[in-house]
């Protein structure tokens, strides 16, 4: 006679396997059933946050902050300010692709949802492109003095709802795809077609004013056009999708992208002193050598005159060879914040904070921009620390005695909760009919026979 299995302390009643019996000893007191529906037990633990991401979205916020208060020249030296070297564009990118890493962890990470939870994450997404297509548009009511990368961050999750069931490989090939074609098709769409465009397209804009003119800004023509910059949020999901918590996979990450980045941005360099800056200056009768290499710093909205721009990889260019570099390097920042968060954790408390709530920060330093606009520009480096410093402090404080930043908190409710009346947890009739003791016998009757 064999002996049966020993069972584990405080087995719940439902739980015992069929066969099997309890132990004996004393069991947990419970209160009797009054009729009512039984408390449901969740399902999964809740996944714990990666701190190395919220360090990289903090850093990311903190780069935009700086980069949008302090001047873009020195004077002094006559060269362009290290500040805006460091994180003009890059800031911005490395941002778009932990957005693309925030939409992998929402459906799933490295285990992709399907079915029916797939469906709700779709929905939980396109709500999500609702609020800042409305939150944006509001923002750019107000004559802010740079530029509003929510209303083009909406575009950005709508493409890729279509996306989220990929995994790693189809994600990583469809950032090597569009990191190719995006700036291309971009290229010969502003060269074939006298496009007009917005650089911060409101509300009013976007809803009555100037529909079309806001949607080929938002997708072909504005500072963050979704054409282009999709490679950076696809690149982020397929990040998303690998094992983040596998060391060996983040040191293999980053060593990957640092050459990447280095390669790109050798080719680029060489190209540009060899070739490109007097094809381009040839091709491009308005601007003298000077002026395409003061573009070529600064960056921005390049010509439509000769594809040899696609080797420029200065910040805001949308060229093929800025997509490559700068998603290299926004990987390579990932990849470093991972290891530093196995590494000294507690050093970055300030940034895994402000980038908790990077959504209330960003808005909050936009607002900041426009109602303290005169004192920015007489005093950019005392504006640039007291920013810092306020929601530094303020992350700090409210995420100890709240948790979820107010402006995430507010998107997470509207979001979730509109999603779950779309793709409700389960059939409707399920959800809402009442376990009685006549179902509770015939399956107790079922399981005996």
């Amino acid at each position: 006679m064999t002996t049966p299995a020993p069972m584990p302390d405080h087995v719940p009643e439902g739980d015992i396997v069929i066969g099997d019996r309890p132990q004996p000893g004393a069991r947990d007191k419970r209160e009797p059933w009054n009729g009512s529906e039984p408390e449901k037990r969740p399902r999964t633990k809740k996944r714990p946050r990666i701190l190395g991401i919220d360090a990289a979205r903090g850093f990311a916020v903190i780069g935009m902050v700086a980069v949008h208060t302090m001047p873009a020249w020195n004077d002094g030296v006559r060269e362009v300010s290290m500040t805006y070297e460091i994180f003009a564009g890059r800031s911005a990118q490395l941002f778009a692709l932990l957005a693309g890493l925030s939409l992998a962890i929402i459906s799933g990470m490295s285990k992709i949802h399907t079915g029916r939870r797939l469906r709700r994450d779709r929905w939980n997404v396109f709500f999500r492109v609702v609020f800042m297509i409305i939150l944006g548009g509001v923002i750019n009511l107000a004559p802010i003095p740079v530029y509003n990368i929510l209303p083009y961050y909406a575009f950005f999750f709508l493409f890729a709802i279509p996306f989220l069931g990929l995994g790693a490989r189809s994600l990583f090939l469809l950032s090597f795809v569009t990191a190719i074609v995006g700036p291309l098709l971009r290229y010969f769409a502003i060269a074939t077609f006298d496009f007009e465009f917005l650089n911060r397209p409101d509300i009013i804009d976007m809803l009555y004013a100037q529909p079309l003119t806001s949607l080929s800004s938002l997708i072909f023509t504005g500072v963050y056009p979704a054409i282009t910059w999709m490679a950076y949020i696809f690149l982020g999901m397929a990040i998303g999708r690998l094992d983040l918590r596998n060391l060996s996979v983040v040191i293999k990450l980053g060593f990957y992208s640092l050459v990447t980045a280095v390669t790109f941005g050798f080719i680029s360099d060489i190209v540009m002193q060899n070739r490109a800056m007097y094809e381009i200056t040839e091709a491009t009768d308005s601007m003298s050598y000077d002026d395409v290499w003061e573009l070529v710093q600064f960056g921005g909205r390049l010509p439509s005159s000769t594809l040899w721009w696609q080797f420029v990889v200065g910040p805001h260019t949308n060229t093929i060879a800025s997509v490559f570099f700068a998603g290299a390097l926004a990987a390579v920042a990932v990849s470093a914040f991972l290891v530093l968060e196995r590494a000294v954790v507690h050093l970055l408390e300030p940034l895994i904070a402000v980038g908790s709530m990077s959504l209330t920060v960003y808005v909050a330093h936009m607002l900041f921009l426009y109602f303290f606009k005169p004192a920015v520009n007489d005093f950019p480096v005392v504006m640039t620390v007291v920013q810092i410093v306020v929601a530094v402090v303020f992350a700090v404080f409210w995420k100890a005695a709240v948790g979820q930043g107010p402006l995430e908190k507010m998107q997470a409710v509207i979001t979730k909760s509109a999603a779950r009346r779309v793709v409700p947890e389960r059939p409707e009739e399920f959800a809402t009919q009442p376990r009685r003791v006549e179902d509770i016998a015939k399956k107790a009757a079922s399981h005996r026979e």
